[in-house]
């Protein structure tokens, strides 16, 4: 048997985020399976699919099953979709003795479904990141899948000294914008923040924390490029964010001061992550 590995195939960088919180959390020695990315990231041992490969999810799943026949894990990972994004491991021939561990999130699933053509992959355990939508839940039952919960610890990285420096000589009280979403998305964030503070009668000091510059002019917001974010979480009086699962998780300990709008996106469903926090 090879080592484990890790099917992080998503958007942006969040699904290697959350393979870092559940290896980290599960003791778990995994190869991190994601599109091609410059350099290792988070010290991730990471394993590039070939480029272009996701845009033909045929060939995905034809080049998945080879992969998973010449290497022969012990354990398949598989994040936040039980079927490949796509539905690319439906149907696939795998290799005897395969146990796949499902890594179960909030989707759309009304969405995702329509994307499940032909077999599942048969779901030997069940993680449960979080309360799914019920119809979601509804499908793992007829698999034969039972669900077990798991608290993901928040990674405990190297904390950005740089920005710490940065954000401690500003005056309080600091208040964090947080995303690495597009532009528009940051905007909303930041006009929310504004609100928030003209409705409290507050002049915060406003900083932005995303990796990439705005193509928007906002000479009264300071940007930082830092990683991992939360460790900029102790020194702000208030966290205004998107509703992303990574997101919401590593701000749980934070709630007190926390505000959030969720964002539309194809499968996340933002909307019930956001509306089960305002309901704990």
């Amino acid at each position: 048997m090879g080592p484990d590995l890790y099917y992080a195939l998503g958007g942006g960088l969040g699904h290697l985020t959350r393979a870092r919180a559940v290896l980290g959390t599960l003791g778990v020695q995994a190869r991190v399976l994601a599109p091609a990315h410059p350099e290792s990231w988070l010290g991730l041992d990471l394993l590039p699919l070939p480029v272009g490969l996701t845009d033909r999810p045929g060939d995905l799943g034809a080049w998945l099953a080879r992969l998973l026949w010449e290497q022969r894990p012990q354990r398949l990972w598989l994040d936040s979709f039980p079927c490949g994004l796509f539905g690319e491991l439906c149907g696939i021939a795998l290799p005897p003795g395969l146990a796949i561990h499902y890594l179960a999130r909030l989707l759309r699933w009304d969405r995702y479904a329509r994307r499940i053509q032909g077999t599942p992959p048969p779901l030997d355990r069940v993680h449960l990141l979080e309360p799914l939508n019920p119809d979601h839940t509804d499908w793992l039952a007829h698999q034969g899948a039972e669900p077990i919960p798991l608290r993901l610890e928040t990674p405990d990285l190297p904390p950005p000294t740089h920005a710490l420096a940065r954000l401690a000589a500003l005056p309080p009280p600091r208040w964090l914008v947080v995303h690495s979403g597009p532009a528009e998305e940051i905007r909303e964030l930041i006009d929310y923040a504004r609100d928030l503070a003209a409705a409290e009668g507050l002049s915060p000091t406003l900083v932005l924390i995303a990796p990439h510059a705005l193509p928007f002019c906002d000479p009264g917001i300071l940007r930082l490029d830092a990683s991992p974010a939360h460790a900029l979480y102790p020194l702000a009086e208030r966290i205004v964010t998107a509703c992303g699962f990574n997101t919401m998780s590593e701000t749980l300990a934070y709630r007190h001061i926390h505000r959030f709008i969720p964002m539309a996106r194809a499968l996340d469903d933002q909307y019930a992550r956001a509306a089960q926090r305002r309901d704990d």
